[in-house]
């Protein structure tokens, strides 16, 4: 007798025993974050920036980020900059 349920299982454990991982050693970010990046970046050389919400979700970018001179704050009450740019 036919059963698909245990044929199903049978064809996902022998994929999964074949299957080989390959860990990129580069990992990157899609264009949008990253070119709202560079535009929070350009805009803290000429006056202070705040980012409402995160750009990214990198404790070491936001951290790079703040050593930028750039504030990133989740509280809209809390922003005392005049330039700030909203995530989406």
């Amino acid at each position: 007798m036919y059963n698909k349920a245990s044929t199903q299982n049978n064809l996902k454990r022998e994929f999964l025993r074949n299957m080989k991982t390959i860990r990129a050693d580069h990992l990157g970010m899609c264009f949008g974050v990253r070119d709202a990046i560079a535009s929070a970046k350009e805009k803290s050389r000429k006056s202070p920036v705040t980012v409402y919400g995160e750009l990214v979700h990198n404790q070491q970018v936001l951290e790079d980020l703040e050593s930028s001179g750039i504030t990133v704050e989740s509280d809209l009450n809390r922003i005392q900059t005049t330039e700030v740019l909203i995530t989406a």
